[in-house]
C-alpha cells in the first residue's frame, strides 16, 4: 500500500501471463542526476493471478501463506464476476460437494478443493509449464489457460490405441496458442475420436480462444518459501505427463482407487514432488482437481453433475441403440466403426466463469469445460471452453466443442432395428426425447450439508429449456442444421406407436442385499388381441455405461386381450446380483417388445444404484484450535464375505492435512469402529470428508462440519 504523499501502485497491464515473477525496483536521484541508479530485488517470488474481484490493473503483493486472493481492486479482468458474494462459493470455497450416482439414487459426495495449501500454486505452474508443451501458453487469456487446464489434468498413456480414425466433423479455428503444439502421433487433429471407457486412459496436447469485453487482468501474490522443489519442466515426457491416470476397469492395486480419495491436495502433492501421472482418477476426481486448479488462479470454477450423460462418438447428436431381428441389443454400431455411443450414468465436468470477447455479445459468463479424455479436439484430448449459452441455444458453431456438449446434455436416444429392406440396414423404430440430462446439478452457493442435499442446486435450465418444450426442441433442431451428420439422423422418420402403450416402471431405492422387479406395464387400447414378444433383463454396469455382467434375463410371447392391460416381472434376488456387483454397484434394466403383426418396436432402460451405508462420523461440533481431539468412524460391512486391504482416509482444509489409516481385514457383517487423533490447525467453520476402500467394496463415505474456537481470544 503506498504511503501518503510518497510512493504509488505498481500496476501490472491487464494481460499478464499468470505464472511466477520476480520484483525489481530501481530508484534514481532527482537531485543528483549524475549518480548511479539503486537496484533492489524483492527476496521472494511472486505469482500474478486472475482476479475476478476487480476492475482496474492493480497488482497485489502477499505471502502466499495468507488470504492472497481476497483483495478485491480491479475490473478489467476476463473473469471478474460482479456478484461479489459469489466469488466466496466459486473462488474462496476450500470443501464442496460432487454428485455422483444415477439419476433417483444420485448424492453429494464431499470434496476437499484446498486451493490455499502450500503445494497448489507450484503444482499449477508445473501443469501450465507442461500444457504449453514445445508452443507457447497465453497464460493472460482465462480461455487459453482453461482449455489447457482441460488437457493437462489427465496424462495420455503413449503407445495406447486410443485415437481411432477420424470422422467427418467441422473443427473449430485452433487458438493461435496451439500452433506450434503438435498432436498425438496416429491422432487426426480436426477429428474427434473414441475413447474406450474401460481401457486405462490419459492424453495431453493443447488449443483453445480469447473473452467478451474485457481485458485479461491478474494480480500478484508473493511465493513464500515453500518445502516444495519445481519439477523441471524439461524433464522426460514433461509434455504428456498430466496430473491424473484415468483408469475404469476396477483394477487399482498399482495405485489408489478414484473412490478413495477424499480431495485434490494429496494428488497435486504427489504430481508435484514426483513429477509423474498419479494413480488413478475417474470424472468427478478430474473435475474436482480442476476446480482446485481454477479457483487457486483466480478463476471462478464449480463442478458439474449431469445425471444420464450421453457420449456422442460419431458427432450425430443422437445416442443409437442398435438391435438385431430377435430383438437382441448389439454392443457396437454396425454403421460407426469409430465406435458406439453410450450413456454414463452420470458424467461430471466443470464451469469457468469468463467473458468471451472471441464471440458475439451474451456468450460470456458460464463456460464448461471437461478434463476427463473421451474424445479428441484438434488432435487432443481437452474439451471448451464451451458457452453455456451457445450450448442452450444450439451454437454449434461457436468454439470450443459445443456440439459434443450439447450432444451430452440434450442428445435424443434412438433405437434401430435391424431390417433388410432398408438402405442402411436398420430401421429407425423408436425416439426418446427425455432420457438424456435428465438433471444438471452442482453445490447452491454458501451451503454445506455433510447429511442430505439441502446444498443441491438444479442447473438444468442453464444448459437446455425445459425439456420438451417448443424452444428446447428449437434449440436443438438448430443444432442439427448445422452438423451434417446430424440432419440426416434426425430426418429420417420412426415406425409410429398408437394402440399399445409400454412402461418401464423406475425403481425406488433398493439397498444392498435386497430384492428388486423389473416391470413393465403394458396397455393394449386396440379393439384386437396382440401378440407381443418381450425380453427382460438386468446388468451390472460401469458408470460409464459399460455393461459388466448380465444378472438375469428372461424372453417370451404373449398375447394382450383388448382394451385391458398386462404387467410383465423379472424378480432379481440378492444370490443373483451380489457377486456380479462392480465399483459403485451400478445397475441398468432393460425391456424390448415389439409386436409381431404391426412390428410396432419400443425399447426403455433405467439406470440404478444398489445403496451401501455411509461412513458415520462423530466429533465434537466445537473444538478448540491446536488442541488435540479425537474423531470416530464407523460402518457396518453390508457384504457376505470378509473385506481385505481396508484404509480409511480423512482431511478438511484447517483440520488436518491428508491422513492415510490402514485397517486389519472385516469380518462378514462386522461393525466397524475406528477412533484417530488429529488436531485443529486454524479457527473457524471448518469441515472434515473421509473415506473407506477396500478390495471388495469402495465408496463409503462420509462428512462432518465443525466449529473450531480460539480459546485464548478474549
Amino acid at each position: 500500500m503506498p504511503l501518503k504523499g510518497n510512493g504509488g501502485w505498481v500496476r501490472s497491464p491487464p494481460d499478464s501471463p499468470v505464472g511466477e515473477w520476480n520484483f525489481e525496483i530501481e530508484t534514481k536521484s532527482k537531485v543528483d542526476r549524475r549518480s548511479p541508479a539503486s537496484l533492489y530485488k524483492f527476496p521472494s517470488k511472486f505469482y500474478l493471478l486472475f482476479n475476478p474481484w476487480a476492475k482496474g490493473n492493480l497488482t497485489l503483493s502477499l505471502t502466499a501463506s495468507r488470504d492472497a486472493l481476497f483483495n478485491p481492486w480491479d475490473k478489467d479482468d476476463h473473469v471478474y464476476m460482479e456478484d461479489k458474494h459469489l466469488l466466496d462459493e466459486y473462488v474462496v470455497n476450500d470443501v464442496g460437494k460432487i454428485w455422483v450416482g444415477p439419476y433417483g439414487t444420485s448424492r453429494g459426495r464431499e470434496w476437499v478443493f484446498g486451493q490455499f495449501d502450500d503445494c497448489v500454486l507450484p503444482a499449477c505452474m508445473v501443469m501450465l509449464d507442461r500444457a504449453a508443451g514445445a508452443g507457447t501458453l497465453k497464460r493472460g487469456d482465462p480461455i487459453a489457460v482453461t482449455r489447457a487446464i482441460s488437457r493437462i489434468t489427465h496424462t495420455h498413456a503413449r503407445g495406447l490405441d486410443l485415437a481411432p480414425a477420424g470422422r467427418s466433423h467441422r473443427a473449430p479455428e485452433p487458438h493461435p496458442d496451439e500452433a506450434g503444439l503438435r498432436p498425438w502421433p496416429g491422432a487426426l487433429a480436426p477429428n474427434r475420436h473414441r475413447l474406450p471407457p474401460r481401457s486405462s486412459v490419459s492424453s495431453g496436447g493443447a488449443h483453445h480462444t480469447v473473452s467478451d469485453a474485457s481485458v485479461d487482468k491478474c494480480w500478484g501474490v508473493v511465493i513464500a518459501d515453500a518445502p516444495y522443489d519445481r519439477v523441471n519442466s524439461n524433464d522426460e515426457d514433461v509434455s504428456v505427463a498430466g496430473v491424473i491416470h484415468g483408469r475404469w476397469d476396477g483394477d487399482y492395486k498399482d495405485g489408489t482407487a478414484p473412490a478413495a480419495w477424499t480431495g485434490s491436495v494429496a494428488i497435486l502433492e504427489e504430481y508435484l514432488t514426483t513429477g509423474k501421472e498419479v494413480k488413478y482418477g475417474q470424472c468427478w476426481v478430474f473435475a474436482g482437481v480442476v476446480t482446485t486448479v481454477c479457483r487457486a488462479l483466480g478463476i471462478p470454477s464449480r463442478v458439474v453433475s449431469n445425471l444420464v450423460s450421453a457420449h456422442d462418438a460419431n458427432s450425430s447428436l443422437t445416442v443409437d441403440r442398435y438391435y438385431d431381428l430377435n430383438n437382441e441389443e448389439l454392443d457396437y454400431d454396425p454403421t460407426n466403426w469409430e465406435g458406439e455411443d453410450s450413456i454414463w450414468n452420470y458424467h461430471v465436468w466443470n464451469d469457468v466463469w469468463m467473458a468471451r470477447p472471441d464471440l458475439p455479445l451474451g456468450y460470456g459468463g458460464w463456460q464448461a469445460i471437461d478434463a476427463t479424455p473421451q474424445e479428441t479436439s484438434l488432435g487432443f484430448f481437452q474439451c471448451g471452453p464451451a458457452s453455456l449459452e451457445a450450448i442452450k441455444c444450439g451454437a454449434v458453431g461457436f468454439s470450443y466443442d459445443v456440439p459434443f456438449l450439447l450432444a451430452s446434455v440434450n442428445a435424443d436416444l434412438f433405437r434401430w432395428k435391424e431390417d433388410p429392406e432398408s438402405d442402411r440396414g436398420y430401421t429407425k423404430i423408436s425416439s426418446n426425447k427425455y432420457h438424456i440430462g435428465r438433471v444438471i446439478f452442482t453445490k447452491a452457493p454458501w451451503l454445506f450439508d455433510p447429511n442430505g442435499d439441502k446444498d443441491r442446486e438444479d442447473i438444468t435450465n442453464q444448459y437446455k429449456a425445459e425439456e420438451g418444450s417448443a424452444t428446447e426442441r428449437l434449440a436443438l433442431m438448430n443444432a442439427v442444421r448445422g452438423v451434417e451428420r446430424a440432419k440426416r439422423f434426425y430426418e429420417l422418420p420412426s415406425i409410429s406407436r398408437e394402440e399399445l402403450e409400454f412402461e418401464l416402471v423406475d425403481l425406488d431405492k433398493v439397498n444392498i442385499g435386497e430384492s428388486f422387479n423389473v416391470v413393465v406395464n403394458i396397455n393394449n387400447k386396440s379393439n384386437s388381441v396382440k401378440t407381443v414378444k418381450a425380453i427382460l433383463s438386468a446388468a451390472s454396469v460401469y458408470y460409464t455405461g459399460i455393461k459388466a455382467h448380465l444378472i438375469k434375463k428372461a424372453s417370451g410371447d404373449f398375447q394382450v386381450q383388448p382394451k385391458s392391460k398386462e404387467l410383465l416381472k423379472l424378480t432379481v434376488k440378492p444370490e443373483d446380483y451380489l457377486d456380479k456387483l462392480v465399483e459403485y454397484c451400478n445397475m441398468k434394466i432393460y425391456a424390448l417388445a415389439t409386436v409381431t403383426d404391426t412390428n410396432e418396436t419400443w425399447g426403455e432402460e433405467d439406470d440404478f444404484q444398489i445403496i451401501k451405508p455411509k461412513l458415520d462420523i462423530k466429533v465434537s461440533e466445537s473444538l478448540p484450535v491446536n488442541q488435540p481431539t479425537v474423531v470416530k468412524f464407523s460402518f457396518t460391512n453390508p457384504l457376505k464375505i470378509t473385506l481385505t486391504k481396508c484404509q480409511f482416509k480423512y482431511e478438511g482444509p484447517g483440520v488436518t492435512r491428508n491422513k492415510t489409516i490402514p485397517y486389519r481385514d472385516i469380518r462378514a457383517g462386522e461393525l466397524v469402529v475406528l477412533e484417530h487423533r488429529f488436531t485443529p490447525m486454524r479457527a473457524g467453520a471448518q469441515k472434515l470428508v473421509a473415506t473407506f476402500s477396500s478390495t471388495e467394496l469402495l465408496d463409503i463415505t462420509g462428512a462432518a462440519s465443525i466449529d473450531v474456537y480460539d480459546d485464548t481470544e478474549e
